[in-house]
């Protein structure tokens, strides 16, 4: 998770009655999610052995106080259980494993 303060205090304003200046604290940031789509078991592309991979969605969210609003960025890999090589994939290759992969969830 990566979180930035920024502390922003007003230029003095004429009009303003008040002695102190006022400050304004933003927390933003970026986090990341991992969802784990489902069990495909294809051949390693790094060991060569036919093993079970996990196929995970990476979903990199931007935060506001530490509240997620909005997608930034979306990644999905492939991780052997054989050799734990991890391989980064693009949604077409992605969406055709998740339909022969075999979920702990409800798809």
């Amino acid at each position: 998770m990566k979180t930035i303060v920024l502390s922003v205090t007003p230029t003095s304003d004429p009009d303003h009655c008040f002695a102190y200046a006022r400050r304004m604290l933003l927390i933003f940031g970026t986090k990341g999610y991992r969802e784990i789509l489902g069990v495909v078991t294809v051949v390693c592309r790094y060991c060569g052995n036919p093993a079970a991979h996990r196929l995970e969605e990476i979903t990199n969210k931007f935060t506001l106080f530490f509240i997620p609003l909005f997608t930034v960025g979306r990644q999905w890999t492939m991780q052997c259980a054989m050799c734990a090589a991890e391989s980064r994939l693009d949604r077409r290759e992605a969406e055709q494993l998740k339909t022969s992969a075999t979920s702990p969830h409800l798809r």
